[in-house]
């Protein structure tokens, strides 16, 4: 049986979602309008009725469920309006040349020489200054190699804006699934980006926004910018302001891929175990509070300086859900009434998706609410060991059904969207997750300081060497077959979400009605009333309905899986270094070239008839002045800029058919001449500056 409780915000958030993907389907505005005409007529007449039969109980009785009609309607209706409302401004016409954009930083990142800037712009002027159009949600993206303003900064500049395209680098551009997702569409590439051209960045401080997330977002630099100035390793800070702020952007990609592969991704990014960990230390902190008699003060406070760092950590779904289920379950505990988890988890999710309706499409959130709805529904009623009398074999018992319950919840969704399934999940977790809450311990006080201006070398030290440990534990089970690559079909997830939801019902149900006894005193027993109590049938015809959509869901994923992509490269278009992405099997792996030196690989790719080239998978990296002086083989030659090897030289090294590759690390004033003298000599070339190389293998 559904309580109550949940049943209500379970059916209010179901409306709003189905508002939500109403307008994301098209739907305008005027739908939420008639919807909410309707649902107030609605409203009208059941308390007309009302009115008219207050005495009449049986009629009261039987106009209480058709309240639901208007309280749905009118959710569906909020959905459609806060989906209309949030959904991304877009010029009418095409932005001018040299147009001058003002707007707001809203957020900034520095990545491999490159600083991103999240604005949104205000207004858009031609090049006279006459203002074109003016919009209240159109974000763009600027490229730059230095910071053009803090968050909150209010800039102009002039710009040449250009429709936002996937990254050729890339074989599939999640980032950029990403910005669209996020409703940017637009790019401006910074003249100070530009590799070749030494040019500042033009755009102007005009004034400064005073709301509180400017002012969270200048917070939030500021303390990684102290820890940048601090004595900490560049890995070991980065991996602190990860677990500690939610700030992954400067995390290596090897490092990544091996907390992906062995199950440990949400470590890397704030979310509810964090916001947990933080609101225990929190808790721990305010004990003195406690002991003089002023207990009742430690959830308000508590509650407040929660919020406080969750706007810091940038309100991510998954923080924001901790939050708001830790507010209701302080705000019980403060009035002493009992609380539901479950429906403080469905509200949690009805306020996200009000404020920020594009979060239902984020797996972020998805993952986050799959996973704690799991672990509600069937952490408990498996765990079948008695806490007082085994206390320390139901903790180990937990730890594993924890892990367990999660991984296995929410596989679709990491399949679908990752397409992997990491196998070693339950001893990475066993043993690294433990040492989280002690090393975010050692890492906060260590920021604190940091801030203050201190930055203690032991306490470095011993961040370092936790680090370290924690790097080779998730080392040495990120080894290979430690994940099975699988992409399944998204209506797999649906299918097994809806078996988990009916399972979760039928484990919570009290299961089929006995009825009393004939010489039983009383009557009717006291039994909870549910369409799953009082008939056997259905109650074993919800189990088979569980139990089909999962098996339904893995045969499905087994055995009609998504095809694997051929094996593939692309040899990079990157001004630093020499590198290629290589995909075999369906995974993706980074290789990079030594500077200053003539190297060779060999990719174990199978050649591909219908290429305009020789059918050869070796890779030369010509990065100096000197060549091998063995016979060099058929493949494809990338020329680099250390070398000043005429290219007369080349074409009597090289064998004939070969593939020269003009690599962006070329100065630009050498160009022409290079490839003057390629056409001159025959030699068939491809210039990485203008795109990168693409090779697949057949299918």
């Amino acid at each position: 049986m559904i309580p109550t409780s949940v049943s209500r915000p379970l059916v209010i958030l179901s409306a709003l979602c189905a508002g939500i993907l109403l307008a994301h389907a098209g739907v305008s505005l005027y739908a939420a309008f008639i919807l909410l005409g309707v649902a107030l007529a609605v409203l009208l007449t059941l308390a007309g009725i009302r009115q008219t039969s207050r005495h009449n109980f049986l009629t009261l009785q039987r106009i209480a469920p058709w309240h639901w009609l208007w309280v749905v309607m009118m959710s569906c209706a909020t959905g459609i309006f806060t989906a209309s409302l949030h959904r991304p401004d877009h010029p009418e016409v095409s932005p001018p040349k040299n147009a001058i954009i003002t707007g707001e930083i809203l957020h900034t990142s520095s990545g491999n020489l490159t600083v991103s800037t999240r604005l949104a712009v205000s207004s858009i002027a031609d090049s006279a200054g006459s203002d074109i159009t003016k919009h209240h949600n159109f974000l763009l993206l600027i490229r730059s190699r230095t910071n053009i303003g803090a968050p909150g900064d209010i800039i102009r500049f002039r710009a040449n804006l250009t429709p936002l395209t996937p990254d050729p680098n890339k074989f599939e551009d999640s980032y950029f699934q990403y910005l669209q997702s996020q409703g940017i569409h637009y790019i401006h590439t910074d003249p100070s980006y530009l590799i070749d051209q030494e040019l500042p960045s033009d755009a102007i401080i005009v004034g400064r926004s005073m709301w509180p997330s400017a002012i969270f977002e200048r917070a939030r630099s500021l303390i990684i910018t102290r820890l940048e100035y601090s004595s900490l390793r560049k890995d070991v800070r980065d991996f602190i302001i990860a677990i500690l702020l939610g700030y992954t952007q400067h995390l290596d990609s090897d490092t990544r891929r091996s907390f992906s592969m062995v199950g440990l991704s949400h470590m890397l990014a704030v979310s509810g175990l964090h916001i947990g960990i933080i609101s225990s230390i929190i808790f721990a902190l305010l004990l003195p509070i406690n002991l003089l008699g002023g207990y009742r003060y430690r959830y308000p406070l508590a509650i407040i300086v929660i919020w406080l760092y969750v706007i810091l950590c940038g309100l991510s779904p998954s923080t924001v859900r901790a939050a708001i289920m830790v507010t209701f379950v302080c705000i019980g505990l403060l009035l002493q009434r009992p609380h539901s988890a479950a429906a403080s988890l469905l509200w949690a999710a009805f306020f996200i998706l009000v404020f920020s309706p594009s979060a239902l499409f984020d797996i972020g959130f998805q993952l986050s609410f799959v996973c704690v709805a799991s672990l509600m529904a069937f952490a408990s009623p498996l765990n079948t060991i008695g806490h007082k009398q085994h206390p320390i074999l139901y903790r180990i018992s937990e730890g594993m059904l924890v892990t367990l319950i999660a991984t296995i919840g929410a596989w679709p969704l990491t399949s679908t969207f990752f397409a992997q399934i990491p196998l070693l999940f339950l001893p990475s977790n066993l043993l690294i997750l433990p040492l989280l809450p002690l090393y975010m311990i050692a890492a906060l006080s260590f920021t604190i300081l940091a801030v203050m201006g201190i930055s203690p070398s032991f306490l470095a030290k011993v961040l370092e060497l936790g680090y370290d440990g924690m790097i080779a534990l998730v080392n040495i089970f990120a080894a290979e077959g430690a994940v099975v690559n699988m992409r399944v079909h998204w209506w797999v997830a649906v299918i097994w979400c809806i078996g988990l939801a009916m399972a979760a019902l039928m484990l919570h149900s009290p299961g089929p009605y006995t009825p009393p006894q004939r010489h039983t005193k009383r009557r009717h027993a006291a039994h909870p009333t549910s369409w799953a109590t009082y008939h056997p049938r259905s109650y074993r015809a919800g189990w088979c309905i569980a139990s089909l959509c999962l098996a339904s869901a893995i045969i499905t994923a087994v055995a009609f899986p998504t095809p694997t992509p051929p094996d593939s490269f692309i040899i990079r278009r990157s001004h630093s270094d020499i590198s290629l992405l290589l995909r075999l099997q369906g995974r993706d792996t980074t290789l990079t070239f030594p500077p200053h030196r003539t190297s060779q690989i060999t990719l174990p790719i199978a050649p591909n008839p219908k290429s305009s080239y020789p059918p050869s998978s070796v890779i030369i990296a010509i990065d100096s002045d000197s060549l091998p002086p063995t016979p060099l083989p058929v493949g494809k030659y990338i020329l680099g800029g250390h070398s000043h090897i005429p290219i007369s030289l080349l074409k009597n090294r090289i064998p004939s058919g070969a593939l020269l590759l003009l690599h962006p690390s070329i100065h630009h004033r050498r160009l022409p001449s290079i490839l003057h003298d390629a056409d001159s000599l025959q030699i068939p070339y491809h210039n990485l500056r203008i795109s990168p190389y693409h090779y697949q293998a057949t299918p």
